[in-house]
């Protein structure tokens, strides 16, 4: 289109008034551009932050952290996250460093307040959902190679966007206008020599594998993209298409993480420190017996129990299961066109999916605390050493022959028969956004009238954790008169959960009473978002309207807008337990279904007060200064000021 004025479109919630002082350079302006046949033509430059752009002179009242697609490849950046978590404003969010609390997505966290409040927007148009297991957006959605500059808005973001926005805004900016054939391979890998003496003589003092050099998390990513003008120049269309792929990197392949560290001064330990893990590691104790003795032991190697003391010995090196990066695997399609039906009319729309695969890995669960035993379980009786069923359980001669159940017993083991805890994670989304914008009045007035739809769906597999109402029916055991060890309980195919002797210094799990009590975890969930709305602008220069003292008149906008955001997540019954179905989750896992929805009327004023005068370059008083929230509950809210 030949007049491209109308085309700042950034959507908000709550909007104020504010004052913009210019002494400088503009960051954003109309520039001259000599096209191939010598004519000038006129383009616009978008700063984040407003939808008028009839005064392209003015800078905005907050600064603006901008990152251009020349930054981006030559950092060689394969992911968009690991670009703007580098930035000076950015915290980390959920990335691929991310394993315990994985969600499967990449959020951006400014200001360190929380991804929730950081408003993540695709040429100014919000993304939706990132799952359903959180609001914030997420970023796979974006094209990494499609993107032509990054705008960061911290500073006073909110008061434009929204409370979504209370961290800020990062607005990123898509190439228009690309033509012809780009295709890019991007592989890397990370390599360490784990030359550190001092971690490595902790792990070594702690009997723990030592880490050697290693080259590993390799990574790489393919790129296509293909665009073309029409014949006519009217109109352009891209299409882009990446895959990736990503390994893993565990923490016991580095020297600082090989072993959990802590402050110790056992013989075990080095330099102050040790590997004091976990303390949930072949520890029977009776805490709440009422006499007021805690009888506590451990399980060594060798099936003895002796009394705990904790330091490395006694304690499990969780951290050297955990992914320090997670593995994964991406697919994105991103599709955009523009077309000028007339002169003052032009139909733009963008269609994109990504579809991507991780698996997150933490510590082999445990058996974790508080669990009933039966007196008379013949595994607990003639323990090595301490003897587990009358010196820690304190059970009489009669406790055991009337199979006395102790209600709250701690018996903690961890699974390291079954392997690490695996959350299998997968995260499609959809997002189409189409529209028109146009101008009339040779300029003067512009408008834009857009919807757009997006979805998302997200699972996860949980494995290798222990059902807790099998896993205490696998702890009471009797002897079945036959000189066999079986659960009291045999319904469902119970088979004792042997924890408590180590024959021949080897476990006494078998992978049969593993089969009963590990379970699978899983939660599915949706969401969507629908928006559409329109604004139209104006120059009130053109019929008089300004100061005395400015060149540029009295811009205005006045816009509607309506969203729509549904969520729901379904976590399985076992998952759904109260208290929790699952020794190593915290809680249970409740379903979650709801929807937000707000009608917002809006408008913004920019007047120019003094141009070009002594002392000053530019005076704007600038802002939105009314909008206006309509909640379905027929609630309103309206933040006016008079500009």
């Amino acid at each position: 289109m030949k007049n491209t004025k109308f085309m700042g479109r950034f959507l908000s919630s709550t909007m104020i008034a504010g004052l913009a002082v210019t002494a400088a350079p503009a960051l954003a302006q109309d520039a001259d551009v000599t096209s191939d046949d010598g004519a000038a033509e006129e383009t616009t430059i978008v700063v984040t932050g407003s939808r008028l752009n009839v005064n392209p002179n003015l800078e905005g009242a907050a600064p603006i952290l901008s990152v251009s697609t020349d930054t981006i490849k030559s950092t060689g950046t394969a992911r968009i996250e690991d670009l703007t978590n580098q930035l000076p404003s950015v915290f980390a969010g959920q990335a691929g460093e991310v394993s315990n609390g994985a969600s499967g997505t990449a959020t951006l966290n400014l200001r360190g307040v929380g991804s929730v409040r950081t408003l993540v927007l695709i040429d100014g148009r919000r993304l939706p959902y990132g799952s359903s297991g959180t609001s914030s957006a997420n970023l796979d959605l974006i094209p990494t190679q499609l993107v032509e500059r990054v705008d960061v808005l911290t500073g006073g973001a909110s008061a434009v966007y929204g409370s979504d926005a209370v961290g800020g805004v990062a607005n990123f900016i898509l190439r228009r206008d690309f033509e012809g054939v780009e295709l890019d391979l991007q592989g890397n890998f990370q390599q360490t020599g784990n030359g550190n003496e001092f971690f490595n003589n902790v792990t070594a003092a702690a009997e723990q594998v030592v880490a050697s050099p290693i080259i590993d998390g390799e990574e790489y990513v393919i790129t296509g993209m293909l665009g073309t003008n029409t014949a006519d120049g009217r109109g352009n269309v891209t299409v882009y298409a990446s895959y990736e792929k990503r390994n893993e990197v565990t923490q016991n392949n580095r020297s600082f993480s090989a072993c959990t560290i802590g402050e110790s001064s056992s013989s075990t330990s080095f330099g102050g420190a040790g590997c004091v893990g976990s303390s949930n590691f072949r520890r029977f104790a009776d805490f709440f017996n009422g006499d007021g003795v805690n009888d506590d032991a451990f399980q060594l190697e060798d099936g003895t129990i002796v009394p705990f003391v904790g330091g490395p010995a006694q304690t499990y090196n969780f951290g050297q299961r955990n992914f320090f990066q997670r593995p994964s695997e991406r697919f994105t399609l991103y599709g955009r066109g523009h077309y000028d039906i007339t002169d003052n009319l032009e139909a733009f729309l963008d269609v994109s999916y990504t579809d991507v695969f991780s698996d997150a890995q933490i510590a082999e669960s445990a058996s974790f605390g508080i669990h009933p035993i039966n007196c008379d379980n013949p595994f607990i009786n003639g323990t090595p050493g301490i003897d587990l069923a009358t010196e820690v359980y304190n059970c009489s001669a009669q406790d055991i022959i009337d199979g006395t159940i102790i209600p709250n017993a701690f018996l903690s083991h961890r699974n390291v028969e079954g392997g690490p805890r695996n959350s299998r994670l997968e995260n499609s989304a959809f997002r189409i956004v189409g529209g028109l914008r146009g101008d009339f009045a040779d300029g003067v007035w512009a408008y834009e009238v857009f919807g757009q739809y997006s979805e998302t769906s997200d699972s996860s597999l949980s494995t290798n954790d222990f059902i807790i109402a099998n896993l205490q029916q696998a702890l009471i055991a009797v002897d079945d008169g036959n000189g066999n060890v079986v659960c009291a309980d045999p319904s469902g195919g119970c088979v004792p959960y042997n924890i408590f002797t180590r024959p021949g210094g080897t476990t006494g799990v078998t992978q049969e009473a593993l089969d009963f009590i590990q379970g699978v975890g899983l939660v599915i969930g949706s969401t969507s978002q629908l928006v559409y709305g329109a604004n139209i602008q104006g120059d009130l220069g053109e019929y008089g309207v300004s100061t005395p003292w400015a060149d540029d008149g009295v811009a205005l906008l006045v816009g509607v807008e309506s969203r729509k955001d549904e969520l729901e997540s379904i976590p399985d019954e076992i998952s759904q337990v109260p208290g929790g179905g699952f020794t190593g989750v915290g809680g249970a896992t409740l379903p979650v279904a709801g929807q937000v929805e707000v009608m917002e009327l809006y408008a913004e004023i920019q007047i120019p007060l003094i141009q070009d005068k002594p002392f000053f370059n530019e005076l704007t008083l600038a802002g939105p200064f009314c909008s206006i929230a309509v909640l379905p509950v027929a609630e309103a809210s309206a933040d006016c000021a008079i500009a």
